[in-house]
């Protein structure tokens, strides 16, 4: 009786390697291209002690991973799941942007290691996992609705 709990345990396994494994690779895609249009070099200035870079780039980390994890969590299937994941690596790189023209300081500010500019780029990666979640759930929900309606 346990060896046969434990083994149904295990049954949805393979769905979790799947969805592990694009999430992975979204987020190391997301990363790839966030360190190379970062103006400065976030990784050099974490190895040599820059708290601003380290705060800037875990909270950049975490908006990408929290919307990914919610990809997971409402998505149908595998590619359903890239879809999300995908708009929320979009998304994400657009926050940068916007960020980089409203506070154009930025790019001097985290190199030389004032934590205001880390903070703050961190904050706004926060920030929009959370707008990005609201809205990707409704829309998943109201999906999922119609094809119910529609018995698929």
């Amino acid at each position: 009786m346990l060896k046969y709990q434990i083994l149904e345990s295990f049954g949805g396994f393979d769905d979790f390697l799947v969805y592990l494994a694009i999430s992975g690779a979204l987020l190391a895609v997301f990363l790839a291209i966030y360190v190379r249009i970062t103006p400065y070099r976030e990784v050099a200035l974490i190895r040599d002690g820059n708290t601003a870079a380290a705060f800037s780039l875990s909270g950049t980390l975490i908006g990408m991973a929290i919307p990914l994890a919610n990809a997971v969590e409402y998505s149908v299937n595998p590619v359903d799941m890239a879809i999300w994941g995908a708009i929320a690596l979009l998304i994400q790189l657009l926050v940068f942007v916007i960020a980089r023209i409203t506070l154009p300081h930025i790019a001097e500010d985290i190199p030389a290691g004032k934590q205001a500019g880390g903070d703050i780029e961190c904050g706004l990666h926060d920030v929009l996992k959370n707008v990005e979640r609201h809205p990707a759930r409704c829309l998943e929900q109201k999906w999922l609705g119609m094809r119910v309606s529609a018995g698929v």
